[in-house]
């Protein structure tokens, strides 16, 4: 009996609430130190505010006002603004020990247009299987890391902190050799693969003989490879990626012309994966004609629900383009044929070469003079030069009176000025005010073009161009196409994709790294080992959102998936519409909005509600929601909203009115009417 008056007394006593009271103000401060220290409030929450020991606090807490109150008894008229006070604090607290037990603080993140009735649980672990059926089980983990009242799976190991990366797997169609190549220089691995069994054809581009075909390292010119292309000797440039890939080039200056020789490559097909630090897969490929295509591993294909497992897709080259370098220059005359006849309006010299001919036979007509200008491997058609019969026949029917004055007077000029290059010094007139004596030597002629074109208006006349030869006149053409920067390969259209292009498709696993973790907890993703009672082990990582891939398991009997937990709501929340405001003549914003639907799941009218950063949405029933931000990557794609989703069930019932009652109690304590006075 002495026990319990004891008890009794010490439970409603002041130095129980003085204790009590330290306590939570050392838990309080700690907090907040670790909050500061960390940066992290999961951090503080789990050590602190989360602690059994401070929940049980608070209910000693409520014990320690319920007996103070007690010991009142027996209750008299003038005890009820003291009974009030506590009774209010009663209610306050038992409000906050009812919603952090049974109260809900989640997330849900809407696409525009979207909607959704489920919220993410942060700070919540959950394994679900889901097998081939549908059914799906999911398994809440402890804070201890494991699975209660289960038998089926275990956890057999924990890692605070990893980072999860997508492994390729150099497995390719029938036909391809695919070369997985570690972390380092791509370029060489690219050239290593480049050279194995490759083997070369040289052709005579005037005669159409084959001059050799051999491997490459039996060839008799020097190869190598560097950006894209492969250098012959000292003067050949073959392009492997674009549109000119394998059309022979002059490597000192390719737009002086073609060579005299076509070199072609054959090339087994190969494709070759690469990681870059960034952790983004890149793959090159190098089809038959020895042409590179490369481009970043992206997209992902998940068959059979995921139960066919994943691979990651890449675009082939198309095999219907040609193959030999020929065959590509043809293709791309044809293509450049059909632009010409479709072209309504043309820059003057193209239109000056129009007027020599019908306008079904134009298209023709151009191309056989650029094709022929560009076989004479020459910057301008030289004075001498001996046209075909064809040609010849062109420019005697080209009306000159169609081009600008000052584009004929600039030209005829030029041919004349460009005639006593070869033996000038850059020290006499007109050189020395036309050319500079540290520019490189190929470039006067362009030099000289461009300046004489430039005061065209101030020129003398020129003679009269029908008393020029056939020669001076396909040499005048070409310094005004030159000077329009004109010529074959400048009018060579980019490659056109194929649509029936097949594809590749690699598989891919996930890869988990385990790291160091961040003392700031919300951005560590915990990594478990699952064990299966068949003794099979496998490694799930967290995925933060739940809205990441799911990964056979045993044998791909199930799919596996390590997330938060999600909760039902009583309502379907549809987003309508996102918008940020800016401030005026800047793109930081001030404020979001959204326009929400809000739809109860029993049949409920819909409601509209626009949310903002100071306007929150509340339901009859208690459910509040917050706008915590806007994404948008860009202006062309539909914004997402995250809101934050409370709800606590004694808010009215009891928080609120406790409130009430507290207030009222105090104001009766301290300003004690009369008939609340002591007598």
């Amino acid at each position: 009996m002495k026990l319990t008056r004891f008890l009794f007394h010490f439970f409603g006593s002041v130095h129980f609430a003085v204790s009590i009271l330290l306590c939570l103000i050392v838990f309080v401060s700690a907090g907040t130190i670790i909050e500061s220290y960390t940066e992290s409030h999961l951090f503080a929450e789990r050590f602190t505010y989360g602690n059994p020991v401070f929940t049980g606090l608070l209910w000693m807490m409520f014990v320690n006002i319920l007996f103070a109150a007690l010991r009142r008894w027996p209750f008299k008229f003038r005890h009820v603004p003291f009974l009030l006070t506590h009774l209010g604090l009663l209610m306050i607290l038992g409000g906050s020990l009812i919603k952090a037990h049974y109260g809900t603080q989640g997330q849900m993140l809407i696409v525009e247009g979207s909607g959704s009735e489920e919220i993410l649980i942060p700070d919540s672990y959950v394994l679900s299987l889901e097998d081939k059926n549908g059914n799906v089980e999911t398994y809440p983990l402890s804070k201890r890391w494991q699975v209660p009242n289960n038998d089926y799976i275990e956890i057999a190991g924990f890692y605070p902190h990893h980072k999860t990366k997508l492994k390729v797997w150099p497995v390719g169609p029938a036909g391809w050799r695919v070369v997985k190549v570690d972390k380092g220089d791509f370029e060489k691995a690219l050239e290593k693969e480049l050279f194995n069994d490759l083997k070369v054809k040289i052709i005579d581009r005037n005669e159409g003989v084959v001059i050799e075909e051999r491997p490459v390292q039996d060839s008799r010119y020097s190869f190598h490879y560097k950006n894209g292309s492969i250098t012959a000797g000292t003067s050949l440039e073959v392009p492997l990626e674009g549109p000119m890939s394998l059309m022979t080039l002059n490597y000192n200056d390719h737009l002086r012309g073609s060579p005299s020789e076509i070199i072609e490559f054959k090339h087994p097909l190969t494709a070759l994966i690469a990681e870059d630090t960034g952790g983004n897969y890149q793959l090159a490929t190098i089809d038959r004609s020895c042409r590179i295509k490369r481009e970043e591993l992206s997209g992902l294909a998940v068959y059979d629900k995921g139960f066919g497992g994943v691979y990651m897709l890449s675009t082939l080259p198309s095999f219907i383009s040609p193959e030999s370098g020929m065959e590509k220059e043809f293709c791309h005359k044809e293509a450049l044929r059909r632009i010409l006849s479709q072209s309504s309006k043309l820059s003057p010299p193209l239109e000056l070469i129009r007027t020599g001919c019908s306008q079904n036979y134009f298209p023709e007509k151009c191309i056989g003079f650029l094709s022929e200008w560009d076989r004479a491997n020459c910057w301008i058609l030289p004075q001498n030069y001996s046209l075909t019969r064809e040609n010849q026949k062109l420019l005697e029917r080209i009306d000159w009176s169609s081009i600008s004055s000052e584009d004929l007077k600039s030209g005829f000029f030029s041919s004349t000025l460009l005639l006593d290059l070869k033996n000038v010094s850059l020290d006499d007139p007109p050189w020395k005010y036309l050319l500079s004596k540290d520019q490189p030597e190929r470039t006067y002629e362009q030099t000289i073009i461009e300046q004489l074109f430039l005061i065209g208006s101030d020129l003398p006349d020129p003679p009269d161009i029908a008393d020029l030869s056939t020669e001076e006149k396909a040499r005048i053409l070409t310094i005004i196409l030159r000077a329009y920067g004109i010529h074959l390969k400048n009018l060579i259209p980019p490659e056109e994709n194929n649509k029936n292009d097949s594809r590749f498709e690699f598989p891919v696993t996930p890869e988990y790294l385990p790291e160091t973790p961040s003392t700031k907890l919300e951005e560590n993703l915990p990594l478990i080992m699952v064990r299966f009672k068949d003794g099979l082990t496998v490694p799930a990582g967290f995925d933060r959102y739940g809205l990441g891939l799911k990964w056979p398991v045993s044998d791909h009997k199930y799919l596996m998936h390590f997330r938060p937990e999600f909760q039902q709501l009583p309502y379907h929340i549809r987003l309508r519409t996102a918008r940020e405001h800016r401030y005026p003549g800047s793109n930081a914003p001030f404020s979001y909005e959204a326009d929400i639907i809000v739809s109860g799941l029993n049949g409920d009218d819909p409601r509209e509600a626009t949310l903002s950063m100071n306007y929150v949405y509340e339901t009859w029933d208690g459910y509040r929601f917050y706008l915590a931000g806007i994404h948008s990557k860009d202006k062309e794609r539909a914004k997402s909203v995250q809101l934050v989703v409370n709800y606590d069930p004694a808010r009215y019932r009891l928080t609120y009115p406790g409130g009430i009652v507290v207030a009222l109690g105090i104001i009766l304590l301290l300003w004690r009417p009369g008939p609340f006075r002591r007598r």
